[in-house]
């Protein structure tokens, strides 16, 4: 994936304790930068008796107070469109193309402003969702609103390029079947 200026949606983690001790992790979103978005390196792993390919990314945003290496990056990495509106309660979200690529397992579309996760319809033109996922809104959708299949990235490092608080370089590394 090699794309330059995209705009992109910068998550925090939040961690809750159950009252029966339980800690789990859900991401908000924190800001939807825009980002200069480059691969900078790639390897073959043997893990596992497998062998499974990593690769590094950087992103260039402008600087955002509290940015953290805690955080993740979510990068659109293929677009379709709604075939028909959809009101906010909808769970099978009908597009004009469907998503290709390693869809295996379950990921996220943002459409407007909402992010849903994807738990079936892969590779249809019908997607199963749960709707308003990391803290966003669910809402209605015109026909031919775009569509953007997300990929997921750990940030791993945040820099001031600078110094003087203009322009931070995120290291990332994707994260597999998010």
């Amino acid at each position: 994936m090699s794309l330059s200026r995209i705009r992109c949606i910068l998550e925090k983690a939040a961690e809750t304790q159950s009252a029966s001790g339980e800690v789990t992790q859900s991401w908000s979103v924190f800001a939807t930068p825009w980002a200069d978005f480059q691969p900078v390196g790639a390897r073959e792993v043997f893990r596992a008796q497998q062998i499974s390919a990593d690769a590094t990314y950087k992103a260039m945003i402008l600087f955002r107070k509290n940015t953290t290496s805690k955080m993740r990056l979510l990068v659109p990495q293929q677009w379709t469109t709604l075939s028909a509106g959809i009101n906010n309660s909808v769970t099978t979200i009908p597009v004009t193309a469907a998503l290709s690529g390693d869809l295996s397992s379950n990921y996220q579309i943002y459409i407007d402003t909402e992010l849903m996760n994807v738990s079936g319809g892969h590779q249809t033109t019908s997607l199963a969702v749960t709707r308003g996922s990391d803290s966003t809104t669910k809402a209605e959708h015109s026909v031919s609103a775009t569509v953007a299949r997300m990929a997921v990235f750990n940030v791993e490092s945040v820099r001031d390029l600078t110094g003087k608080r203009m322009e931070l370089e995120l290291l990332l590394s994707e994260v597999k079947g998010a």
